[in-house]
């Protein structure tokens, strides 16, 4: 079926937008939650279409999940960056955290924001390489 891409009332949803704020910015990679996978092949789809030849790598994360399985989120009022900080957690902790999530590699605090960029590899996350040739 066809991807609905504006509301009734003229505005636009995610799919569009997003694509097309991706091309102009030239973006390569897209790291995100795992609830976007399905909306991966129809984004390359419109990009495709929009500017022939483009194409991004897209890499999808677990959710972060409370302790009863519930997904967290913003709108409900759950854990935010601040209060982890008014929690007393140090920023790199998070970091570490947050740097290993999805990957294959135990977590492990790292020492130092330059050791955690030179350690990363996109290639150890829950990510994949979609081409717009895929068949469905």
């Amino acid at each position: 079926s066809d991807p609905v891409v504006m509301r009734a009332d003229g505005t636009y949803l995610y799919l569009l937008p997003s694509v097309v704020d991706d091309i102009n910015h030239c973006v390569s990679h897209v790291i995100r939650g795992e609830d976007h996978v399905t909306n991966s092949a129809v984004q390359l789809e419109m990009m495709e279409a929009i500017k022939p030849g483009s194409s991004v790598t897209f890499a999808h994360v677990p959710l972060l999940q409370g302790a009863s399985g519930e997904a967290l989120s913003k709108r409900i009022g759950s854990l935010s960056i601040m209060d982890l900080r008014e929690s007393g957690f140090e920023s790199l902790s998070i970091c570490s955290l947050l740097a290993r999530l999805g990957s294959s590699d135990s977590v492990e605090a790292y020492s130092s924001m330059q050791e955690m960029i030179l350690d990363f590899d996109f290639n150890k996350y829950l990510g994949f390489r979609l081409s717009t040739s895929l068949i469905w």
